[in-house]
């Protein structure tokens, strides 16, 4: 929340907001087989800053090892909540390690945008999948 440092000024309103439970690679094809060794980031823009608001990030050095029976990326964040009057871009640029840096393979360039339209006082789950060229991604919202 803003200004939680003092009391809300008038002008100030209440606005929904989204909580990414999960993230699971879903699906896999173009020739990639579990066990994966995979780095990137995932992140959501919300129309308050439109900057990444970062729930995933791995370099190549610390990749994290998703496999068939666990498929699900270990979340960092997000950094604060994202507001959902508007729609939210998700974004994800997600690679798997090969034995060299010119080895490494695409496992999901994404960028698409999510809106369930304002539904204020409502809370609610929804699971929402995103297929490109070598994975699906499901996100569970």
């Amino acid at each position: 929340m803003r200004l939680t440092y003092k009391p809300l000024p008038n002008y100030g309103v209440t606005s929904e907001t989204l909580e990414v439970f999960s993230v699971k690679v879903a699906e896999i094809s173009g020739g990639l087989q579990w066990p994966l060794d995979v780095f990137g980031v995932v992140a959501l823009r919300d129309s308050l800053d439109r900057n990444r608001n970062v729930i995933f990030s791995r370099g190549r050095d610390s990749c994290q090892t998703l496999t068939d029976q666990d498929p699900y990326l270990l979340l960092t964040g997000p950094v604060r909540a994202a507001i959902l009057c508007d729609p939210l871009i998700l974004e994800a640029s997600l690679h798997v390690r090969g034995s060299t840096q010119f080895d490494d393979k695409e496992l999901s360039l994404l960028s698409t945008s999510f809106w369930d339209g304002c539904k204020p006082s409502a809370s609610y789950f929804t699971l929402k999948s995103y297929t490109s060229r070598r994975s699906t991604l499901e996100f569970f919202f």
